[in-house]
Protein backbone atom coordinates (compact mmCIF):
# COMPACT_ATOMS: atom_id res chain seq x y z
CA UNK A 1 0.00 0.00 0.00
CA UNK A 2 2.84 2.85 0.93
CA UNK A 3 4.76 2.07 -2.22
CA UNK A 4 1.02 2.86 -4.22
CA UNK A 5 1.00 5.82 -2.32
CA UNK A 6 4.85 6.58 -3.13
CA UNK A 7 3.76 6.19 -6.73
CA UNK A 8 0.75 8.07 -6.64
CA UNK A 9 2.95 11.00 -5.22
CA UNK A 10 5.51 10.98 -7.44
CA UNK A 11 3.34 10.72 -10.43
CA UNK A 12 1.57 13.87 -8.94
CA UNK A 13 4.92 15.58 -8.61
CA UNK A 14 5.65 14.72 -11.84
CA UNK A 15 2.20 15.94 -13.67
CA UNK A 16 2.57 19.07 -11.95
CA UNK A 17 6.28 19.72 -13.10
CA UNK A 18 5.13 18.65 -16.85
CA UNK A 19 2.36 20.99 -16.87
CA UNK A 20 4.86 24.19 -15.58
CA UNK A 21 7.13 23.01 -18.27
CA UNK A 22 4.29 23.16 -21.04
CA UNK A 23 3.55 26.71 -20.08
CA UNK A 24 7.13 28.36 -21.18
CA UNK A 25 7.52 31.95 -21.26
CA UNK A 26 5.01 35.29 -22.29
CA UNK A 27 7.21 38.42 -21.78
CA UNK A 28 6.21 41.93 -22.74
CA UNK A 29 9.00 44.80 -23.95
CA UNK A 30 8.94 48.46 -24.61
CA UNK A 31 11.55 49.85 -26.78
CA UNK A 32 12.49 51.98 -30.03
CA UNK A 33 13.49 51.00 -33.31
CA UNK A 34 14.93 53.98 -34.81
CA UNK A 35 13.33 56.66 -32.88
CA UNK A 36 9.95 54.89 -32.59
CA UNK A 37 8.38 53.77 -29.41
CA UNK A 38 7.46 50.14 -29.99
CA UNK A 39 5.82 47.42 -27.67
CA UNK A 40 6.65 43.31 -28.72
CA UNK A 41 4.88 40.27 -26.85
CA UNK A 42 7.06 37.20 -27.12
CA UNK A 43 5.13 33.50 -26.41
CA UNK A 44 7.66 30.73 -25.71
CA UNK A 45 6.93 27.38 -25.91
CA UNK A 46 8.74 24.03 -25.10
CA UNK A 47 9.07 22.00 -28.26
CA UNK A 48 7.60 18.58 -27.49
CA UNK A 49 9.13 16.50 -29.86
CA UNK A 50 13.12 18.20 -28.30
CA UNK A 51 15.25 20.60 -30.24
CA UNK A 52 14.99 24.61 -29.47
CA UNK A 53 11.94 26.40 -27.83
CA UNK A 54 9.09 27.52 -30.08
CA UNK A 55 8.67 31.24 -29.99
CA UNK A 56 5.62 33.12 -31.43
CA UNK A 57 5.35 36.81 -31.14
CA UNK A 58 3.93 40.43 -32.53
CA UNK A 59 5.05 43.47 -32.36
CA UNK A 60 3.98 47.14 -33.36
CA UNK A 61 4.81 50.89 -33.79
CA UNK A 62 2.99 52.65 -30.65
CA UNK A 63 0.16 54.80 -32.30
CA UNK A 64 0.98 54.36 -35.44
CA UNK A 65 0.49 50.57 -36.91
CA UNK A 66 -1.53 47.62 -36.45
CA UNK A 67 -0.05 44.46 -34.89
CA UNK A 68 2.97 42.53 -37.21
CA UNK A 69 3.19 39.28 -36.77
CA UNK A 70 6.95 37.85 -36.59
CA UNK A 71 8.32 34.59 -37.77
CA UNK A 72 11.16 34.05 -35.11
CA UNK A 73 14.23 32.13 -35.36
CA UNK A 74 17.06 31.78 -32.59
CA UNK A 75 20.46 30.43 -32.31
CA UNK A 76 22.43 28.70 -29.11
CA UNK A 77 24.28 32.04 -28.97
CA UNK A 78 20.87 34.06 -27.99
CA UNK A 79 20.67 35.60 -31.60
CA UNK A 80 17.24 35.93 -33.12
CA UNK A 81 15.91 36.73 -36.49
CA UNK A 82 12.41 37.93 -36.54
CA UNK A 83 11.03 37.98 -39.74
CA UNK A 84 7.88 40.53 -40.16
CA UNK A 85 5.75 38.25 -41.81
CA UNK A 86 5.07 39.64 -45.11
CA UNK A 87 8.84 40.51 -45.54
CA UNK A 88 8.25 43.68 -44.75
CA UNK A 89 11.48 44.18 -42.49
CA UNK A 90 13.65 42.21 -40.60
CA UNK A 91 14.83 42.18 -36.59
CA UNK A 92 18.22 41.07 -35.78
CA UNK A 93 18.57 40.97 -32.21
CA UNK A 94 20.67 39.63 -29.44
CA UNK A 95 19.45 38.79 -25.88
CA UNK A 96 20.89 40.24 -23.12
CA UNK A 97 20.11 40.76 -19.47
CA UNK A 98 17.28 43.13 -19.74
CA UNK A 99 16.22 42.36 -23.19
CA UNK A 100 17.07 42.93 -26.77
CA UNK A 101 19.28 45.21 -28.93
CA UNK A 102 20.27 44.93 -32.52
CA UNK A 103 19.18 46.16 -35.69
CA UNK A 104 15.92 46.26 -38.05
CA UNK A 105 16.78 45.78 -41.78
CA UNK A 106 14.21 46.48 -44.49
CA UNK A 107 13.67 44.04 -47.23
CA UNK A 108 15.81 45.71 -49.94
CA UNK A 109 18.53 46.08 -47.09
CA UNK A 110 18.98 49.55 -48.24
CA UNK A 111 17.91 51.12 -44.34
CA UNK A 112 19.04 49.67 -41.07
CA UNK A 113 18.12 50.96 -38.22
CA UNK A 114 18.83 50.37 -34.31
CA UNK A 115 16.94 48.21 -32.24
CA UNK A 116 16.31 48.01 -28.41
CA UNK A 117 13.85 46.05 -26.22
CA UNK A 118 13.91 45.90 -22.34
CA UNK A 119 11.75 43.70 -20.42
CA UNK A 120 8.69 45.19 -19.11
CA UNK A 121 7.36 43.70 -15.23
CA UNK A 122 5.66 40.30 -15.21
CA UNK A 123 2.96 40.18 -17.06
CA UNK A 124 -0.07 39.23 -14.68
CA UNK A 125 -2.56 36.51 -15.88
CA UNK A 126 -4.75 38.78 -17.41
CA UNK A 127 -2.36 40.92 -19.58
CA UNK A 128 -1.38 37.14 -20.78
CA UNK A 129 -4.29 36.24 -21.74
CA UNK A 130 -5.02 39.40 -23.29
CA UNK A 131 -1.69 39.26 -25.27
CA UNK A 132 -2.41 35.91 -26.36
CA UNK A 133 -5.90 36.80 -27.65
CA UNK A 134 -4.26 39.56 -29.70
CA UNK A 135 -1.49 37.59 -30.88
CA UNK A 136 -3.84 35.11 -31.59
CA UNK A 137 -6.55 36.98 -33.72
CA UNK A 138 -2.93 38.67 -35.74
CA UNK A 139 -1.92 35.13 -36.52
CA UNK A 140 -5.25 34.91 -38.18
CA UNK A 141 -5.24 37.86 -40.01
CA UNK A 142 -2.03 36.45 -41.69
CA UNK A 143 -3.28 33.25 -42.23
CA UNK A 144 -7.07 32.75 -42.50
CA UNK A 145 -8.24 31.49 -45.87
Amino acid sequence: MQKAIKIFVLLLFLSVGYSKAEEGSKKLYKGTVGGRAVTMYLKVEPNQCGGTDIIYGIYKYDKVSNWLLLDIQRNEKKNYALTEVGFTGVLVLKENNSGFSGVWISPDATKQLPVKFTEQAPLTTKEKERFDKILDDTNYQYYDC
